[in-house]
């Protein structure tokens, strides 16, 4: 059975004679373009909140794991357990 361009999950090839040479294409479905282009944008985004949500919670001086106030206990996070340098968790 060939593939036709309704068919959304396998790429279309094909010759076509324009002007006296004969092409060859590949049609490829729009959502595995936009996948491939998207993928990798979401992954770093993902990546960078959870960074700069860690971040923000240690300045605040909280565990950036799991939020829990480091202020009595600098060394280690007495809820998960995490080490942390003092001077980390002291600023």
């Amino acid at each position: 059975m060939a593939a036709s361009f309704a068919d959304p999950f396998r790429p279309n090839l094909g010759f076509q004679v324009l002007g006296g040479m004969k092409l060859a294409y590949v049609g490829v479905p729009f959502w595995a373009i936009a996948a491939v282009t998207v993928l990798p944008w979401g992954g770093w985004s993902v990546r960078r909140y959870k960074a700069r949500k860690a971040e923000r919670r240690r300045r605040a001086g909280l565990c950036p794991g799991c939020a829990y106030d480091l202020r009595a206990t600098p060394g280690r996070c007495p809820e998960c357990g995490a080490a942390f340098p003092i001077a980390a968790a002291c600023a």
